[in-house]
């Protein structure tokens, strides 16, 4: 073995045999969710069930930044009922991954974005954990029913994230979530099967359906259907579902009849009826828009109107912001940074805030440093490019961040687009580069 081959270290979905490379997984899962690793990484335990794993040189910052893993697990364990699969360890992987996160049992993938220094990109670590109820521990039968995975997952990212950030930011989060949903069904068109919960995928690629929408729009499904039966009820009737088809396979006709059937046992009465299909099978927009609700969201929204009428209020009220950065914080910078890119904004004023605060080089958080480099793009403001690609695009292949910036680029300028994309695909999964190559050749 030579010098080089004798860092390399071995982790698969499994509980490690002692001194081995050996794995056993206990409980049955897809074969979607088995994955390996090999490659010069450092394990870390935080506890006898919590571990980190990443490679060497950023192994510190990392378990730093995951030291609370505990407490996400135990929190999520009080919400659904105790964790099955007696190890969780995160994986942070090289920069090529494109995803945040990939929920493999015991050993969860996830993007060294979530890494900023401040945690306020760990939220993603919740909702993998999550996934061991809702994708792991049950699993959707098809891909028309990935839904169930992933709205089922981030209802219980942000009952978790209720509990440890409080009721403000989970608004606030469903809000910024429920702005997401809207812009990617806008972009699908209203009435493409890629915008409802049940895709006709047909001989197509699957991967060109996926979106946020089963995330958003099933969360949005599941928190209607709490607001109707009430929170404790709707959380026994998870429960009960859960355990009920634990260790199978699923479609979302078996959760309609158990929460037909919990109702009924229990008398409920429901103030109107659930139209399934309407929800589930029908392309556009969710029936309704309009289950959650933020007075911070409001401030900001109307903050957004004054950053050319006002630059004071608006940079003092930025300032404020960027200078706590909460978990709650980054929600409401995410939305002001969104809301800003809806009207045009001069290139005098951009230069001032980037004078001012140096968002360009400064950002931390992958979600902030993607909307505001998207505000500046949108208003051709080509000051930031070198900075794009520096900061972003040649550091990073989250799906997440790089394509949404290509889609601009390549309307601010399709040529440079074009050349930036063959410069860096080299740091890109596979998958990125086919989907970024079909959007930037599309007329």
């Amino acid at each position: 073995m030579d010098e080089d081959s004798s860092k390399l270290n071995v982790f698969a979905t499994g509980l490690r045999h002692a001194d081995t490379n050996k794995f056993t997984m206990h409980i049955p899962i897809p074969t979607y969710l088995f994955a390996f690793l090999i490659g010069n990484f450092e394990h870390r335990k935080l506890n006898h069930r919590i571990g980190v794993v990443a490679e060497p040189a950023e192994i510190e910052a990392c378990v730093k930044e995951l030291d609370e893993l505990e407490t996400y697990v135990s929190t999520l364990e009080k919400l659904i009922f105790p964790y099955e699969f007696r190890e969780y360890n995160v994986c942070i992987l090289p920069r090529s991954f494109p995803y945040g996160g990939m929920e493999n049992p015991i050993y969860t993938f996830a993007s060294p974005s979530i890494i900023t220094g401040d945690r306020s990109g760990t939220t993603v670590a919740v909702h993998e954990i999550a996934h061991s109820w809702t994708g792991n521990l049950i699993s959707c039968r098809n891909w028309q029913n990935f839904w169930m995975n992933e709205g089922f997952t981030v209802y219980f990212e942000n009952a978790a994230l209720r509990v440890l950030n409080g009721e403000e930011y989970y608004n606030v989060s469903s809000i910024v979530e429920q702005k997401m949903l809207l812009k990617t069904i806008n972009e699908f068109g209203k009435e493409n099967s890629f915008s409802s919960l049940t895709p006709q995928i047909g001989h197509g690629n699957p991967d060109d359906a996926f979106s946020v929408v089963p995330y958003y729009k099933g969360y949005t499904f599941l928190t209607y259907l709490e607001q109707l039966v009430g929170a404790k009820p709707f959380l026994e009737l998870l429960q009960r579902f859960l355990k009920k088809y634990s260790r199978k396979s699923v479609e979302w006709h078996q959760f309609r009849d158990e929460f037909n059937a919990y109702v009924a046992e229990h008398s409920i009465k429901l103030s109107e009826e659930v139209h399934w299909e309407e929800w589930i099978v029908k392309p556009g927009y969710p029936p309704r828009l309009d289950l959650f609700k933020s007075t911070r969201i409001d401030e900001v929204t109307e903050l957004a109107k004054h950053i050319e009428s006002d630059p004071e209020k608006f940079d003092t009220e930025l300032g404020k912001l960027l200078a706590d950065i909460t978990p709650l914080n980054v929600r409401l910078l995410e939305v002001l940074l969104h809301l800003c890119q809806e009207t045009p904004v001069t290139h005098e004023t951009l230069k001032r805030i980037d004078g001012k605060f140096s968002l360009s080089t400064t950002l931390k958080n992958y979600s902030l440093m993607t909307e505001w480099f998207l505000l500046c793009l949108v208003n051709r403001f080509g000051d930031v490019i070198d900075n794009v690609e520096q900061r972003l695009l040649s550091k990073m292949g989250r799906m997440k961040f790089i394509r949404p910036i290509y889609r601009e680029l390549k309307k601010y300028n399709r040529a440079l687009a074009n050349t930036l994309f063959d410069r860096n695909k080299c740091h890109y999964a596979e998958i990125a580069n086919d989907l970024i190559a079909k959007e930037l050749a599309k007329e």
